[in-house]
């Protein structure tokens, strides 16, 4: 999108007026705590649940959508045992 609008190939108006609030959640910093047992799985899924705005989802290109699943499902996989590990080292 920003090659095509510096090509002069597609024009955005930049100075649009945001008429609603959006929620945007930060889909990584999530996925960071979700890795480091920070936050629960379900606490992950509901705070990128009601955002409105995704970064890594693009319907126009899914491969790192997809990839993005990939450590998504081996995080939480890995959950559980750093959860416990942490308990026992407390």
């Amino acid at each position: 999108m920003l090659v095509e609008s510096l090509l002069g190939s597609e024009n955005i108006d930049m100075f649009k007026e945001v008429a609603e609030e959006a929620v945007y959640t930060n889909e990584r910093m999530c996925f960071n705590d979700l890795s480091n047992a920070y936050i629960s799985p379900f606490e992950y899924l509901r705070y990128v649940g009601m955002s409105d705005i995704l970064f890594i989802k693009d319907d126009d290109d899914y491969k790192p959508y997809r990839a993005y699943l990939k450590m998504l499902r081996h995080a939480m996989l890995r959950y559980y045992p750093k959860k416990v590990l942490r308990w026992i080292k407390k």
